[in-house]
């Protein structure tokens, strides 16, 4: 149940957004490239929280780290200039649907985690289904188990994430997301014994930042989440008097 459904389909159109637009960028320039305009996506997160959702204006800090971050994607893929400005532009609209999803998902914050997974996934099933049928091949077991994998690994991502931002403002959680340099640099390392030195060290550099992150000082006004909300409010009605 939701009262809200139409931000939560707009919320479900962002999460389309991203990998629609991704898959549109590849063809006019590279996944390098194109992952790292997308990068730049937490900075502007911090700036939407902060305008557009009267968050607190993060201290100097969070937006240090923030840049440590930006900075640390960027040494990780070695971007070269975009490969022109329909390129460039997709990569943008992938990166704002991202802060769109980052955004509705804290202004949704008091709906039920439950209910938030259900129209992200809604949303997308909707949209896509009418062109199933003309598109649909039957999968290989290889395949199915891939995708049943990522179902798996998408599912807990993003109810971690609906959780964090139930708790946090998105000015604070947002530089959060540079941590995956780690798995980045995992990958790399999984790929190739021949890791590049500017990897590792950037990879070190996201541990610091997520390290450092932690021991920020958290914001005085932190709304908890709807169920912790709810917990609270059952404990109060069954005490004594």
């Amino acid at each position: 149940h939701t009262t809200r459904p139409g931000l939560q389909l707009l919320r479900s159109a962002m999460m389309l957004g991203m990998p629609l637009c991704f898959v549109l960028a590849l063809r006019y320039q590279s996944e390098r490239e194109t992952w790292a305009i997308f990068w730049l996506s937490p900075i502007v997160a911090m700036v939407v929280g902060w305008a557009a959702l009267a968050e607190p204006l993060p201290p100097l800090h969070r937006w240090a780290t923030a840049g440590a971050g930006g900075a640390m994607m960027g040494v990780i893929w070695a971007p070269s200039p975009p490969g022109g400005v329909t390129g460039a532009a997709l990569s943008t609209a992938m990166g704002m649907s991202f802060v769109g999803y980052l955004a509705l998902t804290r202004v949704l914050r008091a709906e039920s985690t439950e209910s938030k997974l259900l129209y992200t996934a809604l949303g997308v099933f909707l949209a896509l289904f009418p062109v199933l049928p003309f598109v649909w091949e039957w999968p290989t077991p290889r395949a199915l188990a891939v995708m049943s994998a990522i179902g798996l690994v998408g599912l807990g991502g993003l109810w971690a994430l609906d959780r964090a931002l139930d708790s946090l403002p998105v000015s604070w959680s947002a530089p959060f997301a540079y941590a995956q340099g780690i798995w980045l640099m995992a990958l790399l390392f999984a790929q190739s014994a021949n890791v590049p030195a500017s990897a590792i060290a950037a990879g070190g550099l996201a541990l610091l930042i997520a390290a450092y992150s932690v021991q920020c000082d958290r914001p005085r006004e932190v709304t908890v989440s709807g169920s912790v909300r709810r917990a609270a409010e059952g404990g109060r009605q069954r005490a004594p008097g």
